[in-house]
This record gives structure tokens, sequence and C-alpha cells, in this order.
């Protein structure tokens, strides 16, 4: 999400028109979210209490939001169909990897206080306060900013460059999930419901949600509406994001980059045989 009148104050570009015609970059988001930081109480510390920032996320969200929409995967799939681990020897998602970091880092751009932070309402009070410009979060929290006088509106994160084809967009890993317990002692039942449920979900539910929810209820313009339809379209799962997120985004990244720890080779290293054991052990039990 972006905060129009932080756009409007600073004289910067509309983001709408920058994701149409192509220029959309993160060197774009950079120069942006550069132009708004503040030290508002003048006390010589950037902090989260009432300066200004260009951009407020978790940690450990950061740079996977950045990596997917670069168009790269941390678990990949071969001639196969079978996925790899892809950062080993991948220029492009080391040169993603050291760009970031310096945008968040070096660009001083990202939020780095949060330490002791309750991020969601304290996300949602700056971004009302139009303290910070860029916000990432997931489409459920829009109907927490209803009462948010601010006017914002909801774009795709940016490509890496301008040699990029189109725009990718990550889809998080979070999921709230039903199971049937092992002393069912009707699952062809249960799995004729489950199925029924998720029949009526798919085709009632979703489209209700994301028609009259999404783009009329919670969303403040037609331009974020047509954003959304660009951001569903190029939806992005990557494994090492999403089903091995414990050995990859939370067991890697999440603090490499809360810690500014830029050694990635090293990184990387220590989890690679772990890694490749998992999806040989998942392969061969599917495979099996």
């Amino acid at each position: 999400m972006f905060n129009k009148e932080m756009i409007d104050a600073y004289g910067l570009d509309n983001p709408y028109d920058l994701v149409r015609n192509g220029s959309w970059n993160i060197d774009k988001f950079a120069a942006m979210a550069q132009t708004v930081l503040s030290d508002a109480d003048g006390d010589g510390n950037m902090t989260r209490a009432a300066d200004s920032w260009g951009y407020m996320s978790e940690p450990k969200q950061v740079f996977p939001c950045f990596w997917i929409s670069a168009g790269e995967m941390s678990i990949a799939k071969d001639e196969r169909d079978l996925p790899y681990l892809n950062i080993t020897g991948n220029d492009r998602f080391f040169a993603i990897f050291d760009k970031v970091y310096s945008v968040m880092w070096d660009d001083g751009v990202w939020c780095c206080d949060q330490k002791n932070i309750d991020h969601w309402p304290e996300t949602a009070k700056m971004f009302g306060e139009s303290r910070v410009l860029f916000v990432d979060e997931i489409f459920y929290r829009l109907n927490e900013l209803r009462d948010v006088e601010a006017a914002f509106g909801i774009i795709p994160y940016p490509m890496f460059d301008d040699t990029q084809a189109e725009y990718y967009s990550r889809v998080e890993a979070g999921a709230r999930i039903g199971m049937v317990p092992i002393t069912n002692k009707h699952p062809e039942y249960a799995g004729a419901l489950l199925e029924a449920m998720s029949s009526f979900g798919y085709n009632h539910l979703i489209p209700e949600y994301y028609e009259v929810a999404l783009k009329r209820r919670t969303s403040r313009d037609s331009e974020s509406a047509e954003m959304l339809d660009l951001i569903f379209a190029t939806r992005r799962y990557d494994l090492g994001d999403t089903w091995w997120c414990n050995e990859l985004r939370d067991g890697l990244f999440k603090n490499m980059f809360a810690e500014n720890d830029r050694n990635l080779a090293s990184g990387i290293a220590g989890q690679e045989k772990i890694i490749n054991k998992t999806l040989t052990k998942v392969v061969d039990k599917l495979s099996g």
C-alpha cells in the first residue's frame, strides 16, 4: 500500500501511472522512499515514535517480497518438474539480495526500529499519521484500515529493473487449515464434505470476497481495484517462502535481514545440506 497524502505532500510521481507504464522498479521505489525520510522530532535518531519512514514491513517479509517480485524463486523446478534449491550459484538472486540490503539498510528507507513492537497496530498508526510511505501487509488487514482518514492506494511490488517483462506478486505462507484426525471412522464422508465446502468456497465465497469486500468495501479508489486484478493475475508461490519457510525464509533470511547480515554465501552454505535433504525426502515420499 502507499500513502496518497505523502505522495501529494512531497510531489512524488503517481504510483498507478508508474505501474501502468512499466517504470515501477526498485530504483524508483528507493528514490521515492528516500524522499520522505525525516527526523521529524529533530533528536538525531530515527525512531518509529515520531519520525517519517519510506517503508514498513516485518523483517522476515522484506526480502521474499522483493526476490519474488523480481521474478526469482528460492526453490525452483527442474526439467522433470522437481524442486531444487535455486540460490547457490544464482548470480541474479545474489544481485537482488545486495540491492535490497542497499536500499533498506544503506539508504535507510526501512523502519529498522522494531524492538518490542506490536507490529500491525504500530504500522497502522504510523500509516494513518502519514509517517510511512509504503506498507507491506496482507489483504485481510485492509478491513482494519476502514477508519483511517489518510487516503491510500494499493499497488504491486516493484520489478527489479527495466529489463523485467512483467510484475510478479508474492503469496505469503500464512493460512488456516482444517485437519481430519486419525480417529475419524468415516473418512469418505469427511472427504465428501470437505470437497463440497471447498467447491462452494471457490465458486461463491472467494468471488464475493474479491469483488465485494476487497474491491468495493476496503479499497479506496477504482485504481486500487485495477491493481488488485494485476496482483492476483501475477501471483507466485515460492516453496522456500511457503512449504519450506521454516528452512529458508524463517530459518535463514528472517534473522539475516533483521541483523543486517549480508553474508548470503555463508548463510546458504550452512543450510544447503539440510534443505537438499528435506527436498529429497519429500520428493521420494510423494513419488513412492
